[in-house]
């Protein structure tokens, strides 16, 4: 589903109370930014994987500044790690 930028808060929220499963977005930036300002992100999810390059984009944007609380924790056979976090009041 694509949702126009004016209609993005209101038909995520819209979604949100509908019945039906998680809601997920892949990726970061002004998206995720929007969501969480608006109350409408629940959790973070970051995976890690037994790679190095050496570089790259920043994980967060400034505007992503918050407070998280660990929520769970699910490691692979392969080496990666999924750290799921939730965004704290304090956020």
């Amino acid at each position: 589903m694509v949702v126009a930028g004016p209609d993005l808060l209101d038909e995520v929220s819209r979604l949100k109370q509908a019945e039906g499963g998680d809601i997920l977005t892949w990726g970061t930036g002004r998206l995720t930014d929007a969501l969480a300002a608006a109350g409408l992100l629940d959790e973070y999810r970051v995976c890690t994987s037994p790679v190095i390059k050496g570089g790259g984009e920043p994980l967060f944007r400034p505007a992503s500044a918050g407070t998280v609380e660990l929520l769970d924790t699910k490691v692979f056979a392969t080496g990666a790690v999924v750290h799921a976090y939730g965004l704290t009041s304090a956020s």
